[in-house]
């Protein structure tokens, strides 16, 4: 079945977690699908005022990107899907953090916001090469829509603390010492079945790119899922193909490899 649509998770897929650079072989690539007339989106954790601010897509052409795990979709013609955290859950999360102490990161449409940094939040942000956000005061999230609360916690003590004081969200980990909360609603997997339905394109007539546990869904999904070769355990067992890494042109190398340019 001809392939119709490809979804690219960004860091470790588009771009290298190690010196934060596309290679110019990938953005071709890119740009050569969407000039064949396949449909390409993004699917990322990463919010849109990161990715604007640190012009991630810049030498690409992509007809929408799905922000915040899903949450927050958006295209040249603005808004696609728009579903923010529970004004409930945020607010239960804000009196958590206020009790416990923790630091927390609140995600809005267009800022970013920490409650304090302590250690493991530099840690955290290292390792997933991101700037730290600026301290605010967090109980402006009580009056303006909240897309992702990013924890800096273990599991287990997501699990012992936050995670029982929500109804409607659920945290994803993404770091040891880190987890989002998302809605129950929400996810990659959620915003790619909206685009395809919107659309009117099969789950199989995708192509899927990513390399961590919070792809391994949408690989899945997809006709044709593509793991990277500097991929998470559970993005590889959950793929149909392992492409070279990021740095070594892996999405060319597999486009090329499905005839797809």
């Amino acid at each position: 079945m001809a392939i119709k649509a490809a979804f690219f998770d960004i860091d470790g897929t588009l771009i290298s977690l190690e010196n934060k650079v596309v290679t110019e072989s990938t953005a071709q690539a890119v740009c050569q699908l969407h000039e064949k007339g396949i449909l390409t989106f993004v699917a990322t954790g990463r919010s849109r005022p990161e990715i604007e601010a640190q012009d991630m897509l810049r030498g690409m052409v992509f007809d929408g990107v799905l922000a915040n795990n899903g949450q927050q979709c958006y295209g040249e013609g603005g808004e696609l899907r728009d579903i923010p955290l529970s004004e409930e859950d945020v607010a239960a999360l804000v009196r958590h953090v206020d009790a416990h102490g923790y630091c927390a990161w609140f995600t809005e449409r267009d800022r970013l916001y920490i409650n304090r940094i302590d250690e493991r939040v530099k840690k955290v942000m290292s390792d997933i090469h991101t700037e730290i956000p600026q301290v605010e005061d967090i109980h402006r999230a009580l009056t303006h829509p909240v897309y992702k609360v990013v924890v800096y916690l273990t599991p287990e003590e997501v699990a012992r603390g936050p995670a029982r004081v929500v109804k409607e969200s659920v945290p994803m980990v993404f770091h040891p010492l880190s987890s989002d909360f998302m809605p129950q609603s929400g996810g990659k997997i959620a915003a790619m079945k909206y685009l395809l339905d919107r659309f009117g394109i099969l789950p199989e007539e995708t192509i899927a790119f990513g390399d961590g546990p919070n792809d391994a869904e949408m690989l899945r999904l997809a006709g044709i899922g593509v793991a990277m070769g500097n991929g998470s355990v559970e993005a590889k067992e959950a793929a149909d193909y392992i492409a070279d890494t990021c740095e070594n042109d892996g999405i060319r190398k597999a486009l090329e490899h499905f005839g797809l340019i």
